[in-house]
């Protein structure tokens, strides 16, 4: 199994460096870990989390709300959710659908992105798991 400093420079390391990320924090737990990185135009987390990693995006504002990827990814393309360990794919969403991201998490657009995400990942829940939703 791939680690989260592998998963970071086998897929996404070039991407970083070409879009002008740059490091801003970092946290290891017992079992969990975290990279933080911060483009002019959002930010995007590493989540080590018991064994598995996870992409997250979100806005450069204090108080930042993340995003899993792969949500953002379906939300976008309108597509099912990849599954977590399909690096490459979430990689060359973020290389072909940069200026779309960027406009959707900037400070004039964040709250209706916010909006949508939520309604796309309730509409995803009710359609994946519909027994949670009987009353």
């Amino acid at each position: 199994m791939l680690e989260l400093e592998d998963i970071i420079n086998t897929y996404f390391s070039a991407l970083l460096k070409k879009r002008g990320f740059k490091f801003i924090a970092e946290l290891h737990a017992k079992w969990d870990a975290l990279k933080d990185f911060e483009s002019p135009e959002f930010r995007l987390r590493f989540v080590s989390d018991r064994g598995q990693v996870f992409v997250e995006i979100g806005p450069n504002a204090p108080d930042n709300k993340w995003f899993e990827l792969r949500s953002v990814r379906s939300l976008v393309l309108n597509e099912e959710f990849l599954q977590i360990e399909e690096y490459n794919e979430l990689a060359l969403f973020l290389e072909q659908y940069y200026s779309t991201l960027a406009t959707m998490f900037n400070s004039q657009n964040i709250a209706e992105t916010i909006q949508r995400h939520k309604k796309f990942t309730e509409q995803w829940q009710r359609k994946e798991h519909p027994d949670w939703f009987k009353s």
